[in-house]
């Protein structure tokens, strides 16, 4: 299921992420950071829907290259919750929390490897 979200102050639409059987991808670029808490926003609607969907796990994938996943739990309770800027209510999880995905796939397949 693919979530469209307008922009409550600029009207355009953006396709926020998808969710595939019990986890939520969002695709993320590092220039839209969120620097003062290190993390991305997740629009409070969304996260709501997605809790009511039972999602499991969240999975950002920045810049098309690294990924980083965190439990739907952690997400859900752990999230500041705010409006910064042009932006929609949101969920801001700092990077602290995520777990780098790309990174253990390839120690696991140097351990194979040897």
């Amino acid at each position: 299921m693919k979530y469209i979200i307008q922009n409550p102050i600029t009207g355009k639409k953006v396709l926020t992420g998808e969710l595939i059987e019990d986890t939520f991808y969002k695709r993320v670029k590092s220039s839209q950071k969120l620097r003062i808490l290190d993390s991305y926003g997740i629009e409070a609607s969304v996260v709501e829907d997605l809790k009511k969907r039972g999602c499991k796990k969240i999975v950002l994938i920045e810049d098309g290259k690294k990924e980083y996943s965190v439990s739907f739990n952690t997400f859900y309770t752990k999230a500041i919750r705010e409006t910064f800027g042009k932006s929609s209510y949101q969920f801001y999880l700092p990077m602290k929390y995520w777990e780098k995905a790309n990174e253990e796939q390839q120690g696991e397949q140097l351990v194979i490897n040897l």
